[in-house]
């Protein structure tokens, strides 16, 4: 009995184009292809990177391998906008993120699965600049300059951010009712005479509390003596709902390096 949906089909058969690379045995001209039309995939069908990363990890066992990475700023102080935007995207791939001072830069420490940290920082790179530009040109528009548009691009983050974690957390629930759903149709179908084998499936609410359980012990491990820190942020309502609104709409899809 088949019980992969269309869209579970199209995410398989772009995880395959993508497996098409030169250390597997393709030529540069083949891999490059295979890269483009799985990129033309993904923007048609508006398939996310948590999509296809959860389609391997299904195939896995939930044990998790923890690592940490490091995202630099650049700069001396953090930006707090910004300190929202990275902590929603680890909190939503199930890692944990700590501010760090390395060398007189503020660094952000990213504890999580390989993939998951790697998916964190990646996407950061590319949310936080897109999110900043779209923050200023909005400030301008409502009349804010200098200091009191710096205020406007924190909250506007802090906005967006909030909506990004929930984005996370919402589509692997409904990733994993889909797949729990389709569990409880071919056990049915398997206790009525089917032929089929019934499947005990892992969903992505699964392997969440495993990697959250396993991210915990070694963030406490690594950083047994850690405070909270707060950031004396003017609340803007009209600004954190325009964050909010980008937030949705802004893609969280990335190819992993």
């Amino acid at each position: 009995m088949n019980t992969e949906t269309v869209r579970e089909r199209i995410i398989r058969l772009i995880a395959k184009m993508r497996e098409v690379t030169v250390d597997r045995g393709a030529t540069p001209a083949e891999a490059a292809n295979f890269a483009a039309k799985a990129a033309e995939w993904i923007e048609k069908h508006q398939i996310d990177e948590a999509e296809l990363r959860a389609r391997e990890q299904d195939t896995l066992s939930p044990e998790t391998e923890v690592c940490q990475n490091f995202l630099r700023t650049g700069k001396k102080v953090f930006n707090p906008g910004m300190t929202q935007v990275v902590n929603a995207l680890a909190l939503g791939m199930c890692c944990k993120c700590v501010l760090l001072r390395q060398t007189n830069e503020a660094v952000y420490g990213i504890v999580g699965d390989m993939i998951d940290a790697d998916y964190v920082c990646q996407v950061a790179t590319t949310l936080v600049p897109a999110l900043q530009m779209s923050a200023r040109l909005e400030g301008a528009e409502h009349g804010y300059e200098k200091a009191g548009l710096i205020r406007w691009t924190n909250q506007y983050l802090t906005g967006a951010g909030q909506e990004i974690r929930q984005r996370l957390d919402q589509d692997r629930k409904n990733r994993s009712a889909t797949k729990e759903y389709q569990s409880r149709l071919l056990n049915r179908d398997v206790a009525n005479g089917g032929t089929c084998t019934a499947l005990a499936v892992i969903t992505g609410e699964t392997l969440a509390v495993a990697k959250r359980e396993a991210v915990a012990e070694a963030f406490k491990e690594l950083y047994p003596h850690t405070r909270k820190t707060q950031s004396r942020v003017e609340y803007n309502h009209t600004a954190h709902e325009c964050g909010r609104e980008a937030g949705k709409r802004i893609g969280l899809h990335v190819a992993i390096e």
